[in-house]
């Protein structure tokens, strides 16, 4: 005659250490990738916004594109990357409060820049 599986009772030890051990983030960042997407009249190719959940109370925001078609005198840039240290999504401000922006291209062959953005939802004004 065989005895019972202690299967069940594995997993019921198993489930008790993990509610007994330190918490841990269920999310630690969020991708959008699109290949193609065009914002006022601009295409912007192979883009992607990825969102990392640092700790409780700081996140960083990426931006990154293969290239993307700008009015003259920019024109064309490739290996674009805009990095927010500090977004800002805070009824009615919503933004980045400290970032930097690269790229390849354009009339001085390449951009290396401090960039802070912010949008109001009240107001409708967008400083850059």
């Amino acid at each position: 005659m065989r005895g019972r599986s202690n299967h069940w009772a594995r997993a019921c030890a198993a489930l008790a250490l993990a509610c007994l051990s330190p918490a841990s983030r269920a999310l630690d960042a969020v991708v959008l990738e699109v290949r193609q997407v065009e914002i006022d009249g601009m295409v912007v190719q192979n883009a992607s916004v990825r969102l990392d959940v640092l700790d409780q109370k700081n996140t960083r925001l990426t931006l990154k594109a293969a290239g993307a078609v700008l009015p003259d005198p920019v024109g064309r840039l490739t290996e674009l990357q805009w990095l927010c240290t500090r977004p800002v999504v805070a009824e009615p401000r919503f933004g980045c409060d400290a970032g930097r922006f690269i790229a390849r291209g354009g009339p001085t062959g390449s951009l290396d820049m401090d960039v802070t953005a912010l949008m109001r939802s009240d107001t409708g004004i967008t400083t850059v």
